[in-house]
């Protein structure tokens, strides 16, 4: 499991969590907590992520085929008590491409799939820190993908990603996914940044899109002043409710933390946003 890339580790972790809602909401025959966990692993995940993720890879990769093999078929058991015609017949196709099951996930065979045993998942398949820099890596495609139809970049025109830090690492890492998701070609330093790239930030984090004069720059002033104007309204209303003791003094603790991280991130943004603000004007 350790050679397995982020992508793989992710979709095994959401597999292993999702089993074990399911196994839970089927005992309080909560049906409809069942269903709802079933269409986020089916379609938010692995047809709207995973399956995006690994195409730069999976064709050369026999072990990442291997891990897509023992997701498809498990994912099929979970879904049998649902739809049983449709995954009878699918799964007879899965069956015939050949052993399926990871350390950790057996999935034994039986001579139809409504007589196959549900996946038995070791709660040690699931990688924590995979679910972290995945929701991570989501945010930032979708990011990318705000400024590049906000600035109306060409969806066939490739641009470069400039960050630092453990940012920088582990974009540099994921850059045939970020190819293959938002044009991103190459991803370099913060420092290099030229002028006319297009600077954001994600949680705290300072980004800069290089798009190499495919951007309008009194577009990009307006959309940084509006960003910025949010940010100072955000800001003031965070610290306004800080600032009332009612609250600090009553409020269930976790929400107060909640608050003040929310600000420091916003003051954060805040902070970056009116640097990349200064550096185009």
């Amino acid at each position: 499991l350790d050679d397995l890339c982020m992508a793989d580790r992710w979709m095994l972790t959401r597999l292993a969590h999702t089993s074990a809602h399911l196994e839970n909401a089927m005992s309080e025959y909560r049906f409809n907590a069942m269903a709802d966990a079933l269409y986020d692993l089916m379609w938010r995940d692995f047809c709207d992520w995973y399956l995006e993720a690994i195409k730069p890879t999976v064709a050369s990769s026999p072990q990442q085929q291997h891990v897509l093999l023992t997701v498809m078929d498990a994912m099929l058991r979970l879904l049998h008590p649902v739809c049983p015609y449709v995954t009878e017949v699918i799964w007879e196709h899965v069956r015939d491409l050949g052993p399926r099951g990871v350390p950790g996930l057996i999935l034994e065979d039986g001579d139809c799939l409504a007589q196959s045993r549900w996946p038995l998942i070791d709660s040690n398949i699931a990688c924590e820190t995979s679910i972290a820099d995945t929701q991570w890596l989501q945010r930032l495609v979708a990011e990318i993908r705000r400024i590049r139809s906000e600035n109306e970049i060409p969806s066939k025109a490739e641009v470069g990603l400039l960050t630092a830090g453990d940012q920088l690492k582990m974009a540099t890492c994921e850059l045939a996914l970020l190819t293959n998701m938002c044009r991103v070609d190459r991803v370099k330093d913060i420092q290099d940044c030229t002028t006319g790239s297009i600077n954001f930030t994600l949680d705290g984090h300072k980004y800069a899109i290089d798009a190499s004069g495919s951007v309008d720059p009194e577009a990009e002033r307006a959309r940084l002043q509006a960003r910025l104007d949010d940010l100072t309204k955000r800001i003031a209303g965070l610290n306004g409710r800080l600032s009332n003791a009612a609250y600090v003094e009553k409020a269930p603790a976790h929400l107060v933390e909640e608050t003040r991280s929310q600000l420091a991130t916003a003051e954060a943004d805040h902070t970056a946003t009116t640097a990349a603000l200064e550096a185009i004007t």
